[in-house]
Order: C-alpha cells, then sequence, then structure tokens
C-alpha cells in the first residue's frame, strides 16, 4: 500500500511540474491593423520555468521578411495598429521597434497597446518586446504600406 501512495504521490508531482512548465509558458502575441489581423512571428527569447531554461536567439526580422518567414500584411498609411500580450508583461518593460527597408529605426511611441502605422508608403518591420517575471521575449510583424 505505501508503494502504491508513493507512487501516486510522484505521478502527481510530475504531473504538477508538466503543467506548470505548460501553464507558465512563453506568452503569445496578437496585432491587428484597423482590425485586421497581423501576421506575428516570435522573435528572440530567454525564458526560464520549474524545470527548464532556455535562451533562443532568431534572425532579425527584416531577414526573416527576406527569408519568408514572415509575410507583410497590407494597411493603409497611419492605419491604428493595436497589440494584445496573452500575459501582462512587468511594469513598463514593453517596447516596439519600427525599421523601415532602408534600415533606419526609430522607436515607436505607443499608448494603451496602440501604435500609428507609418504614412509613407513602404515595407516595415517591426520589433515589439516586453519582459516577464519568467523572462523576456521579442516579437516580429511586417507591414506594407500601400495608399
Amino acid at each position: 500500500m505505501k508503494k502504491i501512495t508513493l507512487i501516486v504521490v510522484i505521478m502527481v508531482m510530475i504531473g504538477g511540474a508538466i503543467y506548470w512548465n505548460y501553464a507558465t509558458g512563453i506568452p503569445s502575441l496578437s496585432v491587428k491593423a484597423d482590425n485586421k489581423i497581423v501576421e506575428v512571428t516570435q522573435g528572440t527569447y530567454c525564458w526560464s520555468s520549474l524545470i527548464s531554461s532556455e535562451c533562443v536567439d532568431k534572425i532579425a526580422p527584416t531577414q526573416m521578411v527576406k527569408e519568408g518567414f514572415i509575410t507583410p500584411t497590407v494597411v493603409k498609411p497611419g492605419a491604428i495598429m493595436s497589440y494584445q500580450f496573452s500575459k501582462k508583461p512587468v511594469g513598463d518593460s514593453e517596447s516596439i521597434l519600427l525599421e523601415d527597408e532602408a534600415g533606419h529605426s526609430i522607436d515607436v511611441k505607443r499608448e494603451n497597446q496602440t501604435f500609428k502605422a507609418p504614412i509613407k508608403k513602404g515595407l516595415y518591420m517591426y520589433t515589439i518586446s516586453a519582459r516577464w517575471d519568467k523572462g523576456d521575449v521579442s516579437y516580429a510583424i511586417a507591414i506594407d504600406v500601400k495608399k
């Protein structure tokens, strides 16, 4: 009887560890441009959980577009872009970096998880980053501003 109890306790502990690892996984990000869904690709991240820890370095968003890993979403000039993480980041750790086709980059002003797409036509890549108690993650999106 003691062996059965011990086996059950061990199985519950293993199941709990697996659930904890799953429940505290890397948050996802959803982005919309004027309520149109924008493709999001997970970028570089470092993440820790109860039983594992890893850092993964991915290629830059511009290279992701060139290699076909990201399909740019066509948006109107000045489109209202909104984003939502599946889990709330720590404090004010969110940042958005915009890069144009020429490789120039700027920090994007955001308010209430919204920002505006550029007015000038062209291809733009965004890196949206945030930090949580268990690590930090960046995400990449690409938009093609057309009039």
